[in-house]
């Protein structure tokens, strides 16, 4: 995934999680009164939460080096400068 995602983008993922996760207890609970009959909708659900939160932390991660490289450089550059 080479996109560039902000700030929005990974608010509009948190809400998919918590919109996945919501299902997630839905179908849970289908399942413990007989009523699901797909039971392998529990499964794929869970693994596109763990897809988003895999996501969420590799551009939470990207951004925090970016930022760290960005204050390092910052530090060289005022050393140099002295």
């Amino acid at each position: 995934m080479n996109k560039k995602l902000n700030s929005s983008d990974l608010s509009k993922m948190r809400e998919e999680v918590v919109n996945l996760k919501r299902n997630l207890m839905n179908l849970k609970f289908q399942k413990s009164t007989g009523q699901l009959e797909k039971t392998a909708e529990i499964k794929k659900t869970r693994l596109k939460i763990a897809r988003l939160k895999t996501n969420m932390s590799q551009v939470i991660g990207e951004k925090k080096c970016l930022k760290e490289y960005f204050l390092e450089l910052l530090y060289l550059l005022a050393q140099i400068k002295l």
